[in-house]
């Protein structure tokens, strides 16, 4: 049962995913306007060639970020319907589970250490996600019988 409510969680947590994603590759100022909405420190500037415009110093969030955040959400949708798909392989699981500690690592560290992010509800809801996400899967892994890897014979 916790096994099956999981993978209903997941499945919109992809759903949810694929929706950001495409967000970030129509609307190449999403980030900058609802999650990366801080002007960072002096020293946070990703210094590229040419870094201001007239003597502005450019917002971090730039086009770029947003197709490469477009990218890694994609990604983090696809090992997440794996799971839906298959969750009784225990390399899909452990690759699931990572993508959560690592969006809710990416979104604590933005928010609370670069200040990149303000608290609010766009970059406050992918951390509450992702905890949630991992407690879960932390209770739910023991109560999991994991398929048998089937090994390549070699000849």
């Amino acid at each position: 049962m916790l096994l099956t409510l999981l993978r209903c969680w997941v499945g919109l947590v992809a759903a949810m995913a694929l929706v950001n994603a495409v967000q970030c590759f129509l609307d190449q100022q999403f980030p900058r306007d609802r999650i990366y909405d801080l002007q960072p420190s002096e020293g946070d500037w990703i210094v590229v060639l040419t870094c201001t415009n007239n003597g502005v110093l450019l917002h971090p969030a730039t086009r770029l970020l947003s197709r490469m955040l477009g990218v890694w959400t994609l990604l983090a949708a696809f090992v997440r319907i794996a799971f839906v798909v298959s969750p009784h392989n225990k390399s899909v699981f452990a690759v699931t589970f990572a993508s959560f500690v690592l969006a809710f690592a990416q979104f604590a560290l933005e928010v609370f250490v670069y200040h990149t992010a303000s608290p609010s509800f766009a970059s406050i809801a992918p951390l509450f996600v992702s905890g949630v996400s991992i407690v879960w899967m932390t209770f739910v892994w023991p109560t999991i019988s994991f398929a048998e890897s089937t090994k390549t014979k070699r000849m």
